[in-house]
């Protein structure tokens, strides 16, 4: 009998908070798990932002070849081949249970009609647990598999602890709110695992991406909750009744409808942008190391770029066939299920930038590979590209030059403080011909997910304005456009 599989996404978690010397954060699960499995401790997501890497993870592929772009709007590519479809044709049953807005990027071409959704800013206390041990305890027919997406540390959630999780605002529970938040997943997380049996069943623990939140202080998240306050925007009674008419008319009136909604949002990401500006402006980076000033200028205003804060993620595997130890090597999100798959002694029959883990849990070698990054987002912002090796980070503008770029020592600068693409350009020219020769392989996939999605919003224009609507809507919410 083949092991059943538990994937347990928590968004946002930052491979330091997870595991390490900075963490305050209070976790004996977490703790004994890291203890009882196979930890990696650097591991390097292929996407800082959430659609692109689930979409990478459940492909092996990187991002540019795995999701496909509806105007703003980031899906899972379904022309894709992806593991879990190859899990259903070898007898797993599969569930996913995530938040509405992944549930919207076009899960169901992956998991069908087994998808269990839940508000996106729902954490463990308000439901989302009781929902994954309900799934767990119906899960008679072996083998199964199941993927849950937990928000609990993810943007406005991380601060919004509530009345029944008071006990977790004090500091014995974490230095800052999100590793207090960390704090209050852990116990849910005990109710989760207590569920499983190890001996038959493979639990994965990562995440999607990492965050800048993690390693705020308290005036980094005062400045962050003003930047909040200063995005709220209320939409005016007239803007809602327009909105409503353009919707309930015949598809022919949607290019209008669509000029009017962006026309709005322009104006209103202008008006933003003045309130963000002037609260740069009168913020005091002075006596601040390069590391800290990136971080108070992120708590006001998010750029998209490619620092391990969000680049790094926990990645742990733990039960069947799993020894204890902690592994150094550099691996990728991507291997999760190639190493997966090789556990269970199933063949990897996909064409995929992955590599299974299995050896190095062996104690054996396994080639080095570059790991190429992309901020690909739902805003105006450019995607940003890099490649990270053993030592060196190099990443620019999609669009840009090898000297607007940066380059980074990751081995004498972990915290990305000194830029050294001038003084060791040779090194960011060698880096750059390696990233231009994987945006070449890339870019025939990405045009062709492009005039795929052209096409089929085109085809079916009035079921796909309604569906984007609500992707629209939850991505408001979440404060992405």
């Amino acid at each position: 009998m083949k092991p059943n599989i538990l994937l347990i996404v928590i968004d946002s978690f930052n491979a330091e908070k997870f595991f390490g010397e900075t963490k305050t954060s209070v976790t004996p699960t977490i703790d004994y798990l890291i203890k009882n499995g196979t930890y990696f401790n650097k591991a390097i997501t292929v996407a800082t932002t959430t659609i692109p890497s689930i979409s990478s993870i459940f492909t092996g592929l990187y991002p540019l070849q795995s999701i496909k772009q509806i105007g703003k709007i980031l899906k899972i590519n379904d022309n894709i081949e992806n593991y879990i479809k190859k899990l259903k044709n070898h007898g797993y049953s599969t569930h996913a249970i995530v938040p509405k807005i992944i549930s919207l990027a076009n899960l169901n071409s992956i998991f069908d009609e087994n998808i269990e959704e839940f508000d996106s800013f729902a954490t463990l206390y308000d439901g989302v647990g009781e929902q994954i041990l309900k799934n767990i305890d119906s899960n008679q027919k072996n083998p199964w598999f199941c993927y849950a997406h937990l928000m609990d540390i993810h943007g406005d959630a991380t601060f919004h602890l509530g009345q029944k999780l008071k006990k977790y605002e004090n500091s014995k529970f974490g230095d800052n709110r999100y590793e207090r938040m960390i704090s209050a997943m852990d116990p849910w997380l005990k109710k989760i695992i207590e569920k499983i049996d190890f001996d038959n069943t493979i639990v994965i623990l990562t995440a999607d991406h990492g965050s800048f939140t993690a390693n705020y202080d308290l005036d980094m998240e005062k400045q962050n909750d003003i930047s909040n306050k200063k995005r709220e925007t209320k939409v005016n009674d007239s803007y809602k009744i327009g909105h409503k008419i353009f919707t309930n008319l015949p598809s022919v009136f949607n290019p209008m409808r669509k000029f009017i909604s962006e026309k709005y949002i322009k104006k209103r990401n202008k008006n933003i942008d003045i309130k963000i500006k002037s609260q740069l402006n009168e913020t005091n980076f002075s006596d601040l190391s390069e590391y800290k000033k990136r971080l108070l200028k992120n708590s006001i205003d998010s750029i998209p770029k490619l620092f391990d804060d969000i680049c790094r993620v926990p990645l742990l595997f733990i039960g069947f066939k799993i020894p204890k130890k902690i592994i150094s090597d550099q691996v990728k999100n991507i291997d999760i299920f190639s190493t997966i798959f090789d556990l269970i002694g199933l063949k990897n029959e996909l064409n995929t930038s992955s590599q299974s883990l299995v050896p190095l849990m062996e104690d054996k070698k396994i080639e080095q590979t570059d790991i190429f990054i992309n901020s690909i987002t739902n805003s105006d912002d450019e995607i940003v590209c890099g490649i990270r090796t053993n030592n060196f980070k190099y990443f620019r503008k999609i669009n840009g030059t090898v000297e607007d770029g940066l380059l980074f020592n990751l081995k004498n600068d972990p915290n990305e403080e000194i830029n050294i693409i001038k003084k060791e350009k040779e090194i960011a020219e060698e880096l750059e011909k390696k990233l231009i020769v994987f945006l070449d392989s890339t870019e025939n996939s990405t045009e062709n997910s492009t005039e795929n999605s052209t096409e089929n919003s085109t085809e079916n224009s009035t079921e796909n304005s309604t569906e984007n609507d609500e992707v629209e809507a939850e991505l408001k919410k979440l404060g992405y456009l």
